[in-house]
């Protein structure tokens, strides 16, 4: 059975989103994160083409978080969360800055 490859044929970015907690880590730099947010349209590949994506066909909203150490990007990069709306997408983001702010204040 083939599998359907999808590959991006639009991609929106909307911007980043920096916030920083009442937190320094042990070189006394500012513990934050970067939010960005962007809107991805898959489109199936033609048959003959057997590579691309895993993403079924469709329109998301994603985003993707980074940790930052004094606003700058601080350690490895995060996979984008695809969703289906942008309620759900707000959703998730103020979930993750929640659990974000506890870890950077629980050390």
């Amino acid at each position: 059975m083939a599998i359907a490859y999808t590959q991006i044929t639009d991609r929106c970015h909307e911007g980043n989103e920096f916030h920083q907690f009442d937190a320094n880590d042990a070189k006394g730099r500012i513990v934050g994160c970067r939010i960005q947010r962007e809107v991805l349209v898959y489109d199936y590949n033609t048959p003959d083409q057997n590579y691309g994506y895993s993403q079924p066909a469709g329109t998301y909203f994603c985003w993707m978080g980074r940790a930052t150490r004094s606003g700058k990007d601080f350690g490895a990069i995060q996979p984008n969360h695809h969703c289906a709306t942008e309620q759900e997408r707000e959703e998730q983001i103020e979930k993750y800055l929640a659990n974000a702010q506890k870890r950077s204040t629980s050390k």
